[in-house]
């Protein structure tokens, strides 16, 4: 992790940024943690002259909206659906249920 100040940026601007332009969605569980993530992984000035803020928050639109949209709604559809999957590839797998129980 980066443990600079300049790499110390508060997740909650791109957060409020993306719920003031996409009300609908709002703030679902986990938006914090991906936000984090996507500040982390910037550097303080990206490619085209954006800030880190401003990046996150593009990036941030990009995987809400465009990669995983029916991840973060307040049904959470997407999350069941992909669960529902993984549990019926793991049932059909019985080689994987010699797996410790942790996994």
């Amino acid at each position: 992790y980066h443990t600079t100040p300049a790499h110390h940026t508060s997740t909650s601007t791109p957060l409020l940024h993306y719920r003031a332009r996409s009300p609908q969605v709002g703030y679902t569980q986990s938006l914090n943690f991906l936000a984090a993530f996507l500040l982390l992984q910037l550097p303080a000035r990206v490619e085209g002259g954006l800030g880190r803020e401003e990046a996150a928050f593009w990036l941030l639109e990009c995987v809400i909206e465009r990669l995983l949209p029916s991840y973060f709604t307040a049904q959470l559809t997407g999350v069941l659906a992909d669960t529902r999957t993984l549990d019926a590839l793991v049932a059909s797998h019985p080689q994987l249920h010699a797996l410790p129980p942790h996994l």
